[in-house]
């Protein structure tokens, strides 16, 4: 059948949310785990630390992750250096410590050369998929944002916690993840944030660990002590080479961090028997009262946020203002008053607040449209454009410039063909004007858009041409899928689309829309087929092929075929990213005004709310058609025989 085994990798990252952080505590772990296994000198004890360093290297493994491998493979390499620096090193003065011959050490630094290599190939290996390749794109933008910041501000950065905030200003607009908050580079970051001074405090640190380690690594009076200081040690290099990939700012990180350095600097014992002196312990008084202070400053804030969250879940103007009131200085309280007021004032007060707010420009293009403004609505719609091609400001800049005649032809054109950083354009909206029509016939014929998107916008809108792109001589997987759809709705031959659907898969497995497609033709004739391969596809990611509306073929209980159809088509998301990486993590519920929202899928998509608003009615239950409707209405504005049923339920 054509299937990985597993046909998803693990998903190990759970843990953490993240696969990179769940390396982030894998690598060092792992080292750890070697060290206390080499210091062990019962075997009951060094079978469970060397088990657990090999499960950890299984999900160090499972999250693919280079920076991680990287890591692990330097704190192996600093792990075994160091014993064979024991070896070179004059005999220490403590007589229970032995030198280990360097001869034995040969076939270990052998082994250590050959993981090494292995490490190196592993990681050419991985970057060399697209999805890396993408996610390198966005790794040096974050470099070469923070590379900007250092240079315009050196001395102070721009601020503890707001590289996020300020890189939103620098990006570019093509290849952006709203998710991203920190320079995934630990460095970068730091001398991003806070500049000169944390630079200095940063290598300040770093010089006092290795002397500490050196010192006690050097005084050691067991065998034991010292093999644990080197797997400690190693495990902290490996931490910091990660850094050079990520940001580790998640809880169990810091804290792991944290436990390292202290058993690198801390000899055991020694905060019961020596006696501080007496200005240490002023200072530390001093601290804890600071910190009080701070602590209790987090009533007020959560007195503030209480009641922001009463408005997010009640639009509730008043409490946005009381939040405001009570946390002048945290802007998204701003934010949402400007969001519940709709009102151009209030938008633009609020943009100048945080002029990088794309829903904002948004909504203000839309309000400003609505007023007359065409200028004033292009300005506000370009605004959002030049934060992020992937949401909708070409797409609104053209539709405003097409309907009131505001702008060049080509221009309106070519921002109509960007709503592809966004979805595949479908729906009827884009036969509706001259200039749509214009648009989509050149993004079809367009060699730099992916061919198997180009067939889907071909089928839906000039079918000859799409028969065009079929090749009688498929390689690629995308060629292969073409010639199955080709087969299944063209030719009307399920057999053959399902062996032209299988090339596909044999050719990029992890392509969750593959299974689908496959599915979709194994339904007439083999039904177990088709119920496996929609079991796998919903273990992989899927982007245009819908499995719960190929699962309608297969059931015919009513109850289960209205669940299915209610799940059939992806809801819309409300995207959270922006609040989340400017007020650390705090959420609103930003949603745009429906004039200015994309298109979103066809109607074809559509059919099976169609088809449960159907079923409602036909039960008796308008109401909860009516819901359909509205359903189908704010995921696909444009959708006018919803519209048209909304009308007609209403009425009744």
């Amino acid at each position: 059948m054509g299937l990985i085994i597993p046909p998803e990798t693990p998903m190990i990252y759970i843990p953490l949310g993240v696969s990179t952080w769940m390396a982030g505590f894998a690598a060092p772990t792992l080292i750890t785990a070697l060290g206390w296994g080499f210091s062990s000198t019962k075997r009951s004890y060094r079978v469970v630390f060397f088990g657990i360093a090999g499960m950890l290297l299984l999900v160090l493994i499972g999250t693919f992750s280079r920076g991680g491998f990287l890591g692990a493979g330097a704190g192996l390499a600093v792990l075994i250096g160091l014993r064979l620096l024991r070896a070179v090193l004059p005999a220490q003065s403590t007589p229970a410590i032995k030198r280990p011959q360097f001869a034995r050490l040969l076939p270990v630094l052998g082994l250590a050369v050959v993981i090494l290599a292995a490490v190196i190939g592993l990681i050419v290996w991985i970057g060399r998929s697209e999805a890396r390749a993408s996610g390198d794109d966005l790794r040096f933008g974050l470099w070469g944002g923070a590379a900007s910041m250092i240079a315009a501000d050196p001395l102070t950065g721009v601020g503890p916690g707001l590289f996020g905030r300020a890189y939103r200003e620098i990006r570019s607009p093509v290849n952006v993840d709203d998710r991203l908050s920190t320079a995934h580079n630990a460095y970068l970051n730091n001398a991003a944030e806070t500049g000169l001074s944390g630079v200095l405090v940063m290598i300040g640190f770093g010089v006092v660990i290795a002397l500490r380690w050196w010192s006690l690594w050097r005084r050691a009076d067991t065998p034991t002590r010292q093999r644990r200081l080197e797997g400690a040690g190693a495990a902290l290099i490996a931490l910091g080479i990660q850094s050079v990939f990520d940001t580790f700012t998640y809880t169990p990180l810091v804290l792991l961090s944290l436990v390292l350095i202290i058993y690198c600097t801390v000899e055991p014992g020694s905060l019961l028997t020596v006696t501080p002196p007496r200005w240490n312990r002023v200072g530390a008084g001093a601290l804890a009262a600071v910190i009080s202070v701070y602590g209790l400053d987090f009533i007020q804030f959560d007195r503030a946020h209480a009641l922001f969250n009463a408005s997010v879940r009640g639009n509730d103007l008043d409490a946005a203002r009381q939040a405001a009131e009570i946390d002048p200085h945290l802007h998204l309280y701003q934010l949402q008053i400007a969001y519940l007021t709709n009102t151009i004032p209030a938008y633009e007060q609020a943009l100048t607040l945080e002029p990088t707010w794309e829903t904002g420009w948004l909504n203000l293009a839309g309000l400003r449209e609505q007023a007359g403004d065409i200028s004033g609505a292009l300005d506000a719609a370009w605004q959002a454009r030049e934060l992020r091609y992937a949401n909708a400001g070409a797409f609104n800049w053209a539709r405003i410039g097409d309907a009131n005649n505001a702008a060049p032809d080509a221009d309106i054109l070519l921002n109509y063909q960007m709503v592809t950083y966004a979805e595949v354009p479908l729906s009827d909206f884009w036969m509706q004007t001259e200039r749509r029509r214009a648009a989509i016939a050149e993004l079809m014929r367009y060699d730099g858009y992916a061919l198997d998107w180009r067939y889907r916008v071909a089928t839906t809108f000039d079918p000859d041409y799409a028969v065009s792109l079929v090749s009688p001589t498929p390689t690629s997987a995308m060629q292969w899928w073409i010639v199955g759809q080709h087969e299944l709705t063209v030719q009307g031959d399920p057999s053959r689309a399902a062996h032209a659907f299988t090339q596909a898969i044999e050719r990029d497995r992890g392509n969750g829309d593959y299974y689908v497609s496959r599915a979709r033709a194994e339904v007439s004739f083999d039904p177990a087929a088709a119920q496996r391969d929609l079991d796998i596809a919903d273990m992989l990611p899927t982007f245009q092929e819908l499995p719960n509306a190929v699962r309608l073929a297969l059931v015919e209980s009513p109850e289960v075929l209205n669940r299915l159809r209610a799940g059939a088509v992806p809801g819309r998301i409300i995207e959270q990213n922006f609040e989340g990486v400017l007020f650390q993590g705090r959420v609103a519920s930003f949603e745009l005004l429906p004039s200015m929202r994309l298109p979103g899928p066809p109607t074809e998509v559509l059919q099976p709310w169609y088809d449960l608003a159907a079923a409602y009615e036909a039960n008796g239950q308008p109401d909860a058609a009516l819901n359909v409707y509205r359903a189908i209405v704010d995921l696909a504005p444009y959708e006018q025989s919803a519209r048209d049923a909304m009308s007609r339920l209403n009425v009744r």
